[in-house]
Parts: C-alpha cells; sequence; structure tokens
C-alpha cells in the first residue's frame, strides 16, 4: 500500500516480502514507512515500523521528508508506453552529475498519476528501485493514513532486555580509520551480511577491511539503533535505548521485537554501541554507569576472505539454509591467527585502531 499526499508533504509505504538469505521457504518481512514533512519540532522525519502486532518495533530515523516524485522534475516525454497492461505517458531523464550516472523515469496514467517509477544509480545500473501503482485511487485521504503505528507512538524505544551481567563477545566490523565502533555483528550475522552482499554485487571491494573486536558489555539489551550519517552531514546513532547496547537478529528475523532479547541461533545478531555507553580508557565496566568497553584484535583484508579462504563458495551453498555456519567458521578462522595452516589471513594495516591492552610477562 502506498498512500502520498503532495500538498501536505507526507507519504506512507507498507510492504510484505519474503526474504530467502535465511530459509529455502523464506521469511516473511513487513514494513511501514512514514515520512512527513511536519512531524514537529525536534522530530524524525522519517518513522519504520518493523514486523507485526506485539512484536513490532518501531525505528525513527534521523532524515526529513523528500517528496519520492520531486526526482521527475526535469524528465522529458519520451512518448506513450504501457505499465501493467494500462497505457501511459513516458517521462524520463538521463543524467552524469559528479561521473555517476543516473536514470530517472515514470509512466504517468491520465489521471496525472504514476503506474511505474524507476530510480538507477551507477554505471550499470548497479543499485535499481522500481515501483508498480495499481489499482490507483485519487482523491482525499482519510488522516487515519498517516497516522504513526501503535510502536512508533507507545513503544520508542524499546524497554531494555531482561538480563543481567556481562556478556563478553567476539565481533566482526568493517575497519574504521578513526577507530570507533558504533556497529558489529556476530560471526553468524557477519557471514550473512557478507553472503547477502555477495549475491547482489553490492558494497564489496577487494580493498576492503573486516575487523575483529573483544567486547565486553552489559547484557541489558536495548533496540538496535541506527549508526550513520544524519541531517547537516553529521554522524551518530538514533534510537537506542539510552547507554544500553543495542542488539537485533540479522536483518530483522528473529524473537520478539526483531531479535532484541531472543538467541538468534539461526540468524545471528547485530549489536550497535551508543558513544554515551562507552568505558573510559582504563575504567571498569559499569562505572559511572557505562556499559561497554572494546578494543580491536586483527584486521584482514576481504580479499583473503572471499578469494583465498573461499568464503564466496561457502556462501553459495549456504544461502537459503540458516544457520550459515560454514561461512561462519571461515571467518573465525581467518581472524583467529595469520596461520594459513589454520585458515588465518595475514595482518591488514590498520591504523587509528584502538589496540589490545598489553600483556605484561613476568
Amino acid at each position: 500500500m502506498f498512500a502520498y499526499d503532495r500538498e501536505g508533504g507526507r507519504s506512507r509505504y507498507r510492504a510484505t516480502r519474503n526474504a530467502t538469505l535465511f530459509h529455502a521457504g523464506g521469511d516473511r518481512l513487513v514494513s511501514d514507512t512514514l515520512m512527513a514533512a511536519l512531524l514537529g519540532p525536534g522530530l524524525f522525519g522519517q518513522n519504520t515500523t518493523l514486523g507485526e502486532g506485539a512484536d513490532a518495533l518501531c525505528r525513527a530515523l534521523p532524515f526529513r521528508y523528500e517528496d519520492l516524485f520531486a526526482v521527475l522534475r526535469g524528465t522529458r516525454s519520451r512518448g506513450m508506453s504501457s505499465a501493467g497492461g494500462e497505457p501511459c505517458e513516458l517521462w524520463a531523464l538521463d543524467r552524469d552529475p559528479h561521473g555517476v550516472r543516473q536514470h530517472v523515469s515514470a509512466c504517468v496514467g491520465s489521471d496525472g498519476v504514476p503506474r511505474s517509477f524507476k530510480f538507477s544509480v551507477g554505471p550499470f545500473k548497479h543499485t535499481s528501485v522500481e515501483y508498480r501503482f495499481t489499482n490507483v485511487v485519487v482523491g482525499p485521504l482519510d488522516e487515519a493514513e498517516f497516522a504513526p503505528s501503535y510502536a512508533c507512538a507507545h513503544n520508542y524505544p524499546a524497554r531494555p532486555c531482561e538480563t543481567q551481567g556481562v556478556a563478553k563477545l567476539e565481533l566482526y566490523a568493517a575497519y574504521s580509520q578513526e577507530g570507533n565502533l558504533s556497529r558489529a555483528n556476530d560471526a553468524l550475522s557477519t557471514a550473512a551480511d557478507f553472503c547477502l552482499r555477495a549475491a547482489s554485487h553490492s558494497g564489496l571491494s577487494s580493498s576492503g577491511l573486516l575487523s575483529k573486536w573483544q567486547v565486553e558489555a552489559n547484557a541489558s539489551w536495548g533496540q538496535y539503533a541506527y549508526c550513520g550519517p544524519s541531517e547537516g552531514g553529521g554522524g551518530g546513532c538514533f534510537g537506542h535505548s539510552g547507554k544500553h547496547v543495542g542488539r537485533q537478529g540479522a536483518l530483522g528475523p528473529g524473537g520478539g521485537m526483531g531479535g532484541q532479547c531472543s538467541a538468534n541461533d539461526d540468524v545471528g545478531s547485530w549489536y550497535s554501541f551508543p558513544a554515551e555507553g562507552q568505558c573510559p580508557e582504563g575504567a571498569a565496566l559499569g562505572s559511572g554507569g557505562c556499559t561497554w568497553k572494546a578494543y580491536v584484535a586483527r584486521t584482514v583484508s576481504y580479499k583473503c576472505l572471499f578469494e583465498d579462504r573461499e568464503l564466496k563458495y561457502a556462501c553459495g551453498r549456504e544461502r537459503g539454509h540458516a544457520p550459515m555456519a560454514r561461512s561462519a567458521a571461515i571467518i573465525q578462522a581467518a581472524l583467529a591467527s595469520a596461520d594459513p595452516a589454520r585458515g588465518g589471513c595475514p595482518d591488514a594495516p590498520q591504523h587509528g585502531l584502538q589496540q589490545a591492552p598489553p600483556v605484561l610477562v613476568v
């Protein structure tokens, strides 16, 4: 379902898809994204609800409302065409800003409403999005169509898990020259992420680096946060449960609340680390209310993982058959030692990362 209010500056998109990365029969993934220009001072312009019912999880993202169809300005008519068997006029634009090829097009019905909309970026349409609109209704929309979901209105951010104690974790994250840890994954979810991107040829480069982090954290997990760029060019983590380390099942599947408090034995877990919860250097966990501390153990290249240790072949065999134990084992062995006889990868340069504390041998 897609609802669009151009004059009011708001839209809503509800979608259901069957994801087959983990299980051949698929996992039902439901999302409900509400975007609005006038949510109020200090509020985010995009809220996405993942899941259904009592287990639904709200993720508020620090983005302003953007009109989906604003990119159609500047398009030119390419004549009549059709979409879904319905006649429509095709409008399209190809451009090359900063050397990056972009294509945008829409097939617009006689009522002025698009029946299809496409946008692609990259030399070979590397990233491409296509919408098809059917059963189009033009007219006033009920205000309920743009009401926040129950999860966003009443359960955001989610309460921390009831688990107590300290968790010692071995996690993996893309190399950060700044040495900051904002998000990291366990071995199973790292394997899932790599295998998904390898299959779609997205976001992987032979020059990429993967770091292993040793982490101690308070095990009362909070909501997994969005960590990345925000409006104005800054960054940070948004939508988390205060100082609590965030957690969810990889890509969303898992137990209740997206796997925040469940085992996630089949898909693995993602973790987010709020800067305000990090323990000062040398401080004990819990000191001053800090919730996590971490150091990087090793860093290796994607090339060694995918080519030398043949992770790409393990990915192909394990897709749809979670847990991806073989792929996870390759990642663990590659970062456990530099010995190729034990499946290890050589150390890659790592600048700016917080190293393991020195050990005094007497």
